[in-house]
């Protein structure tokens, strides 16, 4: 369910803004709609025609934070805004009136495209051509599904990948994706045939692919579908990947803006797990068991991760930053020693030796900040704020760091 919005007007010359519009999808770009499926969880029902049309007729609208204002902003420039939604047609009326009831700008009924009446969504691609046949040029697209962004096509993960890849640099400068976990074509791609499975046999095949533990201690099996589908989203779509790069190519401007560029004892704050390098599933049994491993079973489970994937975009970025002269620190809630006898230290020596496995740069002791440095001397462990303190009081070098970034 996803809405486009963002382009001008007519072209003419090139910096007439209104020629280049905006073109954005409304459901959970817009207005939050994941409670349309996940009222479905324990239960048999499914998506269909009579369903969504009772949704979006019924509803009760919700702003995603920020949109509203943005696309205001976006109008008052000139800039003509576009809607293309799965939703069909015989709820345009509504659906126009609630797009203007939460505020946002709709100049013409025409500049919102939505499909006929069938259980199945519209090929954006084709209105988007539409739009461009009379005489717009497209500035900026929106959504929370790849399709919303360009014709990524209907092949699994890989091949959805490396169309991601192709694309990289227009994540954040012409591409804007929201993260949806809940629903989307990034499911159907883990498997063949997959929208054709049951229930029970897509449980199985989210949990095969990313070779999800048993848990120690029982838990509801609908929270479990949850923390799987959210896990499998990380690990198994482009659209995560897709995020990743657009998060790091913004940050990537920012390095390069003229206020941050020539500051002095510039310096950036990155954390590791889930920033730099992917967080696997076995992280998440301590917090759902409130039990935690063993000292010999902990560093098992570190060392299982040397070679994990790296996020899209971190390691050019950070690259990037050394080379304009940024100072880098990781600071991570990672502990300093695993608590086995004799190897202080050993989580520490694990980590600066899987930065520099990725080839991130500036790995020393110095810049890797685990959660016991700097702590008030009451207390062995503390969160990142003493660590940042540290930073930027001078506490790491005798330099007060003039932090420009912090990515997490």
């Amino acid at each position: 369910m996803a809405v486009q919005g963002g382009f001008c007007r007519r072209k003419r010359t090139f910096f007439e803004l209104n020629v280049y519009p905006k073109i954005t999808d409304i459901d959970d770009t817009l207005i939050l709609g994941t409670r349309y499926f996940t009222s479905m969880v324990d239960t048999n029902e499914s998506r269909s025609i009579e369903r969504s049309k009772f949704w979006w007729n019924h509803q009760e609208v919700k702003a995603l934070p920020g949109s509203v204002d943005f696309m205001q902003k976006a109008n008052s420039l000139g800039i003509e805004i576009f809607y293309i939604s799965g939703r069909f047609n015989d709820v345009k009326a509504i659906t126009i009136n609630k797009l203007k009831q939460l505020g946002y700008p709709v100049n013409s009924e025409n500049h919102v495209i939505l499909q006929e009446q069938k259980n199945i969504t519209l090929s954006k691609e084709e209105k988007r051509q539409q739009i461009m046949k009379m005489g717009y040029h497209p500035l900026m697209l929106f959504g929370d599904q790849l399709d919303d962004l360009g014709e990524a096509g209907k092949g699994l993960y890989p091949e959805k990948k490396s169309w991601v890849n192709q694309h990289q640099d227009k994540f954040g400068s012409q591409w804007f994706i929201l993260p949806n976990t809940v629903y989307g074509f990034w499911e159907e791609a883990i498997s063949k045939n997959y929208r054709k499975l049951s229930p029970e046999e897509k449980h199985q095949v989210r949990i095969q692919e990313i070779n999800y533990p048993n848990l120690p201690v029982p838990v509801p099996e609908s929270y479990l579908q949850h923390i799987v589908m959210a896990d499998l989203w990380i690990r198994k779509s482009a659209d995560f990947n897709a995020t990743a790069l657009q998060t790091y190519n913004l940050a990537s401007k920012v390095l390069e803006a003229a206020e941050n560029r020539y500051a002095n004892n510039r310096a950036i704050i990155v954390d590791i797990d889930g920033t730099l390098i992917d967080y696997p599933p076995l992280h998440l049994t301590p917090p759902l068991c409130k039990t935690f491993p063993e000292p010999e079973e902990k560093m098992r489970i570190y060392e299982q991760q040397l070679q994990l994937s790296s996020i899209p975009g971190a390691r050019a970025f950070l690259n990037k930053a050394a080379a304009l002269g940024y100072e880098i620190f990781y600071v991570t809630a990672r502990e300093h020693s695993s608590g086995r006898s004799g190897h202080t230290g050993d989580v520490e020596s694990f980590t600066l030796k899987q930065l520099a496995y990725h080839g991130f740069p500036k790995v020393t002791q110095t810049n890797l900040l685990n959660r016991s440095k700097y702590c008030p001397a009451n207390k062995k462990s503390c969160n990142k704020e003493y660590q940042r303190k540290a930073i930027i009081s001078g506490q790491i070098d005798g330099k007060k760091y003039n932090v420009r970034l912090f990515v997490g």
